[in-house]
């Protein structure tokens, strides 16, 4: 009985154990899918939002290129262009109090234009102050993916008579080389007469070496 007893008592801890470790499995396993799909979230925010720069720069590039920018004080009326997808643009009246979102086209942001991706834009033009030349210029574009919102603001001005900027290198001119001009001789002057030649100067001739005087004869008797 006794044998038997602990037999049982062994296999109920052991399968305390299993079910202990299947769930310690399945919340790592949670935990793991949880941070790959949060990372996965902010790498598409962070493309998106990066889409959203770009979409605002391509409508600031339009406000400043719209020749009918400077035909109303209000702007009321819409600029007459039209965007990529041959929608016309709204007027320059938006604010952010009061939001009315355009939809926005797509077609040169491939990351807006996904499946749940919604990307719109408001715009906004108004007198910089009391100068009447001079506007300050408003975009902002939102995108909502997944109930996860994000609103990019940019501004900026644009002056009544400002050249449009020129995207054409310029490059310096070929330098020219100048010729001096000799001054003109005046009157009753002589023409200066050739130069003389040098005189070449005599080779030095060589001192002569000096002789050697002779040894003296020895003298006396030598047996």
């Amino acid at each position: 009985m006794k044998r038997r007893g602990s037999n049982v008592a062994r296999r109920g801890t052991t399968l305390v154990e299993v079910i202990v470790g299947i769930v310690l499995m399945t919340f790592i396993f949670i935990f793991l899918t949880a941070e790959l799909i949060q990372s996965a979230q902010t790498e598409n925010f962070a493309s998106n939002h990066a889409q959203s720069i770009q979409a605002a720069n391509e409508l600031l590039s339009v406000m400043r290129e719209d020749n009918n920018f400077w035909s109303g004080p209000d702007w009321g009326a819409p600029s007459g262009v039209k965007d990529d997808c041959g929608n016309p643009y709204p007027a320059y009246t938006d604010t952010i109090t009061a939001p009315t979102w355009h939809n926005l086209c797509t077609t040169n942001f491939p990351e807006l234009s996904g499946p749940g991706v919604n990307a719109q834009f408001m715009w906004n033009a108004q007198l910089q102050g009391v100068d009447p030349n001079e506007a300050h210029l408003t975009i902002w574009v939102r995108t909502d993916e997944g109930g996860r919102n994000d609103i990019y603001e940019v501004n900026a001005t644009r002056m009544k008579g400002a050249p449009a900027p020129s995207f054409t290198a310029i490059f310096p001119s070929p330098s020219v080389s100048f010729t001096a001009t000799p001054t003109p001789c005046p009157t009753n002057c002589k023409s200066p007469g050739p130069s003389p030649s040098p005189k070449k100067s005599p080779s030095p001739t060589p001192t002569p070496s000096k002789t050697p005087k002779p040894s003296p004869t020895p003298t006396g008797v030598f047996e």
